[in-house]
């Protein structure tokens, strides 16, 4: 299907000239006088009427050009513009870019140059649907198998993430001990959405100190501060159009909590050293490890702020608690570094899996995934992978016997022996004690696990006078 382009000019004579050269060169033209006309087609529910590129000028009779490419932009995000203008206008055709233009050409035209600024504005949209696509690929593939199983929680995380990709604005909170695979969920949202071919960009609030995290995030005008030689985009100006992944937000300063705050709240945000509000079009997903909510009790963490990013809660299982999908996830691994490392590990002896299986990974689906690099790499130098080429980093946490004392431990009680008494409050102590050693002590995880809400969990907490 040939392109559909639409002039906007108020002078005939150049719509007419314009009209005619594309028309030979094989488009589909529309040509109108105003950007009310133009707009209307966009408005139109016909797709049929929708132009894939536009020939603005920047100066119409009804409206300023740059207004107009504002509204097409609203209505068509991925409608390309090229501004059309004199010499006289070239700081607006400027400022146009900056607004979305794809490109801006003077008057009078060259044909030449006008057909190849058409076909480079068009290939760059090419290109970017392209690369939309294959993130969906990429996401929607390989990341499935990286972080997803038939664990009930995660085909449940799954559902949810399928729901709120489709949304492109939800905020979305991750919570999950550390190596769960919070980015992987991220980047699976950002690559399932209408954001794929727009950035994303990852900044750890453990990374950095508060004052250079508020200049990461925010960016900064020259003279600032001692250092800020010239101004810097922030990365919220950065992720404009895309997703902003805040990792272990749980450990941002209070002061900063509020700028984040106030930049979600208004869409929009001010460098450092700044009084310009700049306008901000980004999907914010933020995660930790922490138990937010204790940390708002505790006054480390703003109330407010945890209810504006608490609005699409996900929340990871750690991977003790998702046996099913060890073997798997074990595959998985072995054919990414066999292709990596040119090894051909074919096949897990039943001794390796069982250990693998029954390691409580403390550090989750990150230390699997350490673990079988530097096997493939380093141990396995024939197809079957053997228990003695396993090198867990806690091997206290091996051996049979001290694996169970070590699982009792974080699990509270024993089990009781066969004929036994037991009451069924003990017996519900017993596994809530479990349940919540067993996540590190996060309630909300616990809760959701356990089947009852937050509320019901604090009352049997202070019922049984379980203390974590």
């Amino acid at each position: 299907m040939s392109l559909q382009i639409l002039i906007v000019d108020d002078e005939e004579s150049i719509r007419d000239s314009l009209s005619k050269l594309l028309n030979k060169q094989g488009y589909k033209v529309q040509a109108v006088e105003d950007a009310r006309s133009a707009l209307a087609l966009f408005k139109s529910k016909s797709q049929s009427v929708k132009p894939g590129l536009v020939l603005l000028d920047v100066r119409l009779p009804d409206m300023d050009g740059i207004e107009a490419l504002q509204e097409i932009k609203a209505l068509s995000p991925d409608t390309v513009v090229i501004i059309m203008t004199g010499f006289g206008s070239v700081g607006q055709s400027v400022e146009a870019m900056h607004l979305g233009a794809a490109d801006y050409i003077l008057k009078p035209f060259n044909v030449d140059e006008l057909t190849l600024r058409i076909q480079k504005a068009t290939e760059t949209r090419d290109l970017r649907e392209q690369v939309g696509f294959l993130n969906k690929q990429v996401y929607g593939d390989w990341e499935a198998k990286y972080i997803l199983g038939d664990n009930p929680v995660m085909q449940q995380v799954w559902d949810k993430v399928q729901i709120v990709a489709r949304s492109n604005s939800s905020t979305v909170f991750i919570e999950g001990e550390t190596g769960t695979g919070k980015e992987v969920i991220a980047r699976r949202i950002h690559g399932l959405s209408d954001r794929a071919n727009k950035p994303f960009v990852e900044v750890n609030a453990t990374a950095l100190t508060a004052e250079l995290l508020e200049s990461e995030l925010f960016g900064h005008e020259a003279g600032s501060f001692t250092g800020a030689v010239k101004d810097k985009k922030g990365l919220f100006e950065v992720a404009n159009g895309g997703t902003l992944f805040l990792d272990e937000i749980g450990d941002m300063s209070l002061e900063l909590q509020a700028k984040v705050l106030r930049a979600i709240e208004e869409r929009s945000i001010r460098r450092v050293g700044s009084t310009t509000q700049i306008p901000v079009d980004i999907r914010l997903i933020t995660a930790t490890h922490r138990d937010l909510m204790k940390r708002v009790e505790a006054g480390k963490f703003r109330e407010d702020l945890y209810y504006r990013l608490n609005v699409v809660p996900i929340q990871l299982p750690p991977l003790r608690q998702r046996p099913e999908d060890i073997e798997a996830l074990v595959y998985h691994f072995i054919k990414l570094f066999n292709e990596e490392f040119r090894r051909e590990v074919s096949e897990v002896d039943p001794e390796a899996m069982e250990a693998l299986r029954v390691y409580p990974w403390p550090g989750n689906i990150r230390e699997l995934r350490n673990l079988l690099e530097r096997t493939v790499l380093l141990e396995c130098k024939g197809k079957i992978l053997m228990k003695s080429h396993l090198q867990f980093s806690r091997k206290d946490l091996m051996a049979p016997d001290t694996y169970q004392r070590h699982y009792k431990r974080r699990a509270g009680d024993n089990p009781p022996e066969v004929g036994a008494s037991i009451s069924l409050e003990e017996l519900e102590k017993g596994h809530i004690r479990e349940i919540l050693r067993g996540t590190g002590g996060n309630k909300n995880q616990a809760a959701q696990i356990l089947g009852i809400d937050r509320t019901t969990l604090y009352n049997k907490l202070k019922k049984y006078e379980i203390r974590i």
